[in-house]
């Protein structure tokens, strides 16, 4: 993954410190990036951006609003996050602590600082191995990212298509999201994970994956199109 491919989700409600923020990073070619503004839009850009780094102010509606958020991101994903604080309270800071951030700036943020974290969750993306193992019985199967095609979910079982063999697993589609956060695994249905690099053609209503036809709704067009304009 490039620097212009990393996506970065900026959570701050004082918008001069998020501009003064995207200003920082994309002089440092760190072009991919959102602003929200408040906790609601901060989960729905979570779970639509897909970001792979988020900066999250801790005080914005409330004292904790930041925590709140850091917690939902604990338990639903498994992104990492950057608190910015402008406070030094003990009390308040443990809670921080406990949501396990990937690191925390102090306010005012100084580019050499924030740079210097960015990079270091930048260096850390770019570590994520590029297999996983499923359990098939009682054995568990390493499948290489390179090999997998798409997942999709059948009653109960979500279904693990790879060129070679289909596995079928006790699970969902959203936990393999969660578990296996690949930037290459995206989705296209509410049923379908695909594998882009397998992607050999889109059109309005389906991709072609492999030959494979699988299908496209509405709510994932946008993130389809931007990977077309990318291409």
């Amino acid at each position: 993954m490039t620097k212009d491919e990393f996506k970065i989700l900026v959570v701050d409600d004082e918008v001069l410190i998020s501009y003064h923020i995207q200003e920082i990073l994309t002089s440092s070619d760190f072009s991919n990036i959102k602003m929200v503004h408040n906790k609601k839009n901060a989960i729905i850009e979570i779970e639509s951006f897909k970001p792979n780094l988020i900066l999250l102010d801790i005080r914005m509606e409330n004292e904790q609003t930041g925590i709140e958020i850091g917690n939902w991101i604990k338990e639903n994903n498994k992104i990492p996050f950057i608190y910015l604080t402008a406070h030094s309270d003990s009390n308040l800071m443990n809670l921080a602590f406990e949501t396990n951030p990937f690191s925390y700036l102090t306010k005012p943020i100084k580019k050499a600082d924030l740079f210097a974290a960015v990079m270091l969750a930048f260096k850390s993306n770019q570590q994520i191995p590029d297999y996983f193992f499923i359990k098939d019985g009682s054995a568990e199967i390493k499948i290489l990212i390179n090999d997998f095609l798409f997942a999709s979910s059948e009653d109960n079982y979500l279904a693990i298509n790879t060129k070679s063999k289909k596995y079928l697993v006790r699970s969902s589609l959203e936990k393999f999201k969660i578990d296996f956060p690949f930037s290459e695994i995206i989705q296209t249905h509410r049923a379908f994970l695909v594998n882009k690099k397998h992607i050999q053609k889109i059109e309005s209503t389906f991709l072609l994956l492999d030959g494979i036809q699988i299908p496209i709704t509405r709510k994932f067009k946008e993130e389809l199109r931007n990977l077309v304009l990318k291409s």
